[in-house]
């Protein structure tokens, strides 16, 4: 039976900006396991398969027969030989961007052998935990790239919060720079201090000091932080603790830089973000998958809380250097590749409909409940208003009484809107109405903990 021609125009108008987001999404670098691919390329299956040999090729080496490998599709599972174990079945994303072989042959299928990664720890004068999920920046040209951008030549009397001191590469690349006034370091691992600040160290020939993290650091303001450094001369200090656990970074501090593992990115993002008064810059070399997260766009398929709140509250974000940094500067390698972004926090977060200040933790309160880690699967695709109404059903002092009446003071926001679709001005101005209301932010989700409690994972930030 042939379609009502009246019915027609209703599916377009429907589903054509879906197919558009589709088409978006799948241009997105980063979502398949090739990634050297970009734009039409990607659709393009000689150009893929090609792609995907040559990344094989890049990452493995000859380790793997793949003369039997019958390429498709990136979420079709493939066919590779191992020379000791025969066959086995795997997603090429998961062989590319997760590194994963051969099941039987484990961690020793992993790219680079163990005399390799032995070289490597020996190399950098310290063992780095896997309990801390720690991956040592072993390359001095990704350290100095890494500085330049956080301390550009035009900019003097810097000082930078270096969260996870490590071996001391970035650090050391940091206090290089000539527009570097000082370097405030944070490091969970007491071994990990040690062994950067020895005697005869790169940093100790700098004249770089230790200091236990003050308790009064788990709830002092960002002036409050400054007054711990008064009569210290030294330009790189060197706090021994959890930076997750403190509530600002020192007031003199401008730029944060570190080298972030991936499990605890998006907390130590948000911590950063949230700062008052603002950073005025933030370079993280983080994982290339949750870099991608952190730039995407509106009614992109990786678009969440994060990416919400970085377009709200920074003036610009980007990649601070071209292409992937790969597993191979690290020790040891990890099994995905990196990127490095650089972030540009505004001075003030201003609502352009009321005018008003709005308070970062506010935002990120609202953006938690609305694109939060748990709001999944059918949850994402609610609108605004049933996505706040099932919230309150788990939380009903969450928002205030009257929170319909912020929706409806939004101008052009349709309660049935999903809040994946919205533009993260659109929440600065839903969170400016919330606040009028009674509204305020708690923190950034994470409780601070005491010095000697154990999180569940105590990652922590490596350079």
């Amino acid at each position: 039976m042939p379609m009502p021609f009246s019915v027609v125009p209703a599916i377009r108008q429907r589903w054509v900006p879906c197919l558009s987001q589709i088409r978006s999404a799948a241009s997105t670098r980063g979502d398949f396991a090739t990634t050297s691919l970009s734009g039409r390329d990607r659709l393009d299956p000689g150009k893929k398969k090609r792609a995907f040999r040559e990344d094989c090729a890049r990452v493995w080496g000859n380790l793997w027969d793949y003369n039997k490998t019958k390429f498709k599709e990136n979420h079709l599972p493939i066919s590779v030989t191992c020379q000791r174990h025969g066959a086995f079945w795997l997603k090429p994303r998961d062989h590319i961007q997760r590194r994963e072989g051969c099941p039987k042959c484990g961690i020793l299928s992993l790219p680079g052998t163990l005399q390799e990664s032995a070289a490597a720890v020996f190399a950098s004068g310290s063992a780095p935990r896997p309990s801390l999920g720690q991956h040592l920046l072993r390359s001095r040209e990704i350290a100095n790239q890494i500085a330049e951008v956080a301390i550009p030549d035009d900019e003097e009397g810097m000082t930078v919060a270096e969260v996870g001191v490590g071996g001391g590469a970035l650090t050391e690349a940091l206090l290089e720079r000539p527009g570097c006034k000082r370097v405030i370091g944070f490091e969970v691992d007491d071994e990990m201090v040690k062994k950067a600040l020895r005697k005869g160290s790169l940093l100790d020939r700098r004249g770089a000091i230790e200091r236990r993290l003050p308790e009064s650091a788990r709830s002092c303001n960002r002036q409050e932080w400054s007054r711990e450094l008064e009569g210290i001369s030294s330009r790189c200090i060197v706090f021994k603790g959890d930076f997750l656990t403190t509530s600002a970074v020192p007031g003199d501090c401008e730029v944060a830089t570190g080298n972030v593992p991936y499990r605890i990115s998006s907390a130590l993002v948000t911590r950063l973000l949230c700062q008052q008064p603002p950073l005025k810059r933030i370079v993280l070399l983080v994982q290339n998958e949750f870099a991608r997260k952190l730039l995407a766009k509106t009614g992109s398929l990786k678009y969440g809380r994060v990416s919400a709140l970085a377009g709200a509250i920074c003036s610009s974000r980007d990649f601070a250097l071209p292409g992937r940094i790969s597993p191979e500067v690290f020790a040891p390698p990890p099994r995905v590749d990196s990127a490095v972004v650089c972030l540009r926090p505004r001075g003030e977060l201003i609502c352009r409909h009321s005018g008003e200040l709005v308070s970062p933790r506010a935002l990120d309160r609202l953006l938690r409940m609305l694109l939060g880690e748990k709001v999944k699967g059918p949850s994402r695709g609610l609108g605004i208003e049933a996505a706040l109404s099932e919230q309150l059903e788990q939380s009903p002092a969450a928002l205030p009484h009257s929170w319909r009446v912020a929706i409806s003071r939004v101008p052009g926001l349709d309660p049935g809107r999903p809040a994946v679709s919205m533009e993260p001005e659109d929440f600065v101005t839903l969170t400016a109405e919330l606040c009028r209301l009674g509204f305020e932010g708690v923190g950034d989700g994470r409780a601070p903990r005491a010095p000697g409690e154990d999180p569940p994972f105590r990652g922590q930030l490596m350079s």
